[in-house]
């Protein structure tokens, strides 16, 4: 078992810790909070199929403890479902932390009524962003929200990584009052990603990309939030070729539109000008290749991929949807597409592609400062361990 008896035990609990945002952030908590004397583990899952296991690309995670809990995962299954309750709960028995932690939907109400059985003393929630709208059929949506304002009556604080998804719990959708809502801030190693990352020529060269190529890339799961439909909308509207260079998208990920996406691309003749890379094991090779980030999600909470880009001198243009427009500041630290339409996100697209009188740069220069002062590791670690000690009435 990780840690010392004598040292405060935290258990986090994911439905799987498939590569992606949210798998990142829990286990840069519990990286950092185990640095600073705590016992931070985890519960999971595994990855689906069309996923790829966070554990098995990326070996630096081997420090942080996890507990398989084989009937948590991605589908909601009934029977599996009461199954992994039952498992957590004797976990939470055997193992007797001051906190549990959970983390996203269906964990989260799996987690925090096997918590609450288990009488539990601190039980904490995060939402990386909701699934209240886009999802599901209105409907379902409402019935959701519903089982989380119970939920809520659980949970002692629920946590946030922006105040603009902290005010739609709070108010929009009613879920906690105000007093429980907590703002965290994600972090990620600014250094390995600024310091350490690799040339663009070799990048691209890795990538089987022209290295003078003007490259526009998406980061994430091929799902439909994601709309990575829109954006090969608005990619097929770019000219092959701007100032005399060959205008190229990058895809990285996998999941379920896998084949649509391949299906539009073959559709609109692009397959030459699309480069997909289903799983990276390292990512700032693909920062290092890329002139712009694109983010085209209907929902989001906020984008991990936007900090790591901004931390990579990457240019970001997303969607102004939930936490985006709290990190991606239009004309400072990115670009925000407010005109959510094919044409609106190709004609901000265009723009920078084309621009070559420093603007970008200054963009860039401007985002890289914000996510070293606002996304540290630290800031992550230290709002985190914060809020137990708030929760569990210790002094700082």
């Amino acid at each position: 078992m990780p840690g010392r008896p004598d040292r405060l035990k935290v258990i986090h609990v994911a439905s799987r810790l498939n590569a992606g945002g949210l798998a990142v952030q829990v286990l840069n908590a519990c990286s950092e909070l185990n640095r600073r004397g705590w016992d931070c583990s985890v519960a999971a899952g595994r990855a689906g199929a069309d996923e790829a296991e966070m554990r098995e690309i990326d070996a630096s995670w081997d420090k942080v403890f996890i507990h398989d809990i084989a009937d948590l995962g991605r589908k909601i299954r009934p029977w599996s479902d009461l199954s992994a309750i039952w498992h957590l709960y004797r976990l939470f028995r055997r193992e007797h932390p001051s906190v549990v932690h959970t983390h996203a939907s269906k964990a989260g109400v799996l987690g925090r009524i096997a918590a609450r059985l288990a009488r539990i003393p601190v039980v904490v929630h995060s939402f990386h962003g909701h699934v209240f709208r886009y999802y599901f059929p209105p409907i379902v949506s409402r019935l959701i929200v519903w089982i989380e304002r119970l939920l809520g009556r659980l949970t002692d604080a629920v946590v946030l990584p922006c105040e603009s998804l902290a005010m739609e719990m709070a108010e929009e959708f009613r879920i906690i009052p105000h007093r429980k809502a907590r703002i965290v801030r994600y972090g990620i190693d600014v250094g390995r990603f600024c310091k350490k990352r690799p040339s663009r020529r070799y990048a691209r060269k890795n990538l089987g990309i022209p290295e003078d190529a003007l490259v526009v890339g998406a980061v994430g799961r091929l799902a439909p939030i994601k709309d990575h439909a829109m954006l090969i909308s608005a990619f097929n509207r770019l000219p092959p070729s701007i100032r005399n260079r060959d205008v190229r998208l990058l895809v990285h990920g996998d999941g379920e539109c896998r084949q649509e996406i391949e299906g539009q691309i073959r559709d609109l003749r692009l397959t030459n000008r699309v480069h997909f890379i289903p799983w990276a094991k390292d990512l700032r090779v693909l920062y290092a290749a890329l002139d712009i980030l694109a983010i085209t999600s209907k929902s989001e909470g906020m984008p991990i991929s936007a900090i790591e880009a901004m931390a990579s001198d990457v240019l970001v243009v997303a969607r102004a949807v939930g936490g985006v427009p709290d990190l991606i500041q239009d004309f400072k630290t990115g670009r925000l597409a407010h005109d959510h339409s094919p044409e609106g996100f190709y004609a901000l697209l265009h723009v920078h592609l084309e621009r070559n009188d420093g603007k970008n740069e200054y963009i860039t220069e401007k985002a890289f400062s914000f996510v070293q002062e606002n996304h540290p590791l630290s800031a992550l670690g230290d709002d985190t361990e914060a809020l137990y000690r708030e929760l569990l009435e210790i002094p700082a």
